[in-house]
């Protein structure tokens, strides 16, 4: 039993001297998360705390749609910071044949600084895409400044396009009337 007691009280001293020396928890933005059905809008609140310990300057969605550029699938805005365009600058990374990172990145001085309270809306469009588990990434593009979390991300639609469901309505037909032709 005193075998044990010896690594315990060590545990316990180490333990409250750190506790004592006032070492803290990093503080990063959160993020918050809305869908809107009807436009296929993705939005993406994120609060940056006016005790963050990182300036924050850099938003990463990571989906599982490729963005198919230059022309789409998604459109881009934000963030809006009391209805005003921030315009940060945006783009995409794709990762593999079906998932791509959309993100925006803050220019010349619209970093936010950490000690800085602030709330950024950004919205992400992406047609014939459903919520699905994903992550974001905050960051200010300084190392160890990055944090993970997960979120709702566009995924691949449930329901195909329009022209999908014509080339299959237009296949359908074409069997049902060589079916009929044969007998």
């Amino acid at each position: 039993m005193r075998r044990y007691l010896v690594p315990v009280l060590a545990i316990a001293a180490v333990t409250s001297l750190v506790a004592s020396t006032g070492v803290k928890a990093a503080v990063y933005p959160s993020v918050g998360f809305s869908f809107d059905p009807s436009t296929y809008t993705y939005t993406y609140t994120i609060t940056q705390p006016a005790n963050g310990s990182y300036a924050f300057g850099y938003l990463q969605i990571d989906t599982g749609v490729l963005n198919q550029a230059p022309t789409g699938p998604w459109e881009m805005h934000g963030p809006y910071v009391s209805s005003v365009d921030q315009a940060w600058l945006q783009g995409f990374h794709t990762t593999s044949a079906t998932t791509a990172s959309a993100y925006w990145r803050a220019v010349g001085n619209q970093e936010v600084p950490a000690s800085t309270a602030w709330v950024g809306v950004f919205t992400l469009r992406v047609p014939n895409s459903v919520p699905v588990s994903g992550y974001s990434l905050t960051m200010d593009g300084v190392v160890n400044t990055q944090n993970i979390t997960q979120v709702s991300v566009p995924g691949p639609g449930l329901v195909p396009e329009p022209s999908t469901l014509v080339a299959l309505a237009s296949t359908a037909l074409a069997g049902l009337l060589a079916l009929r032709r044969k007998s």
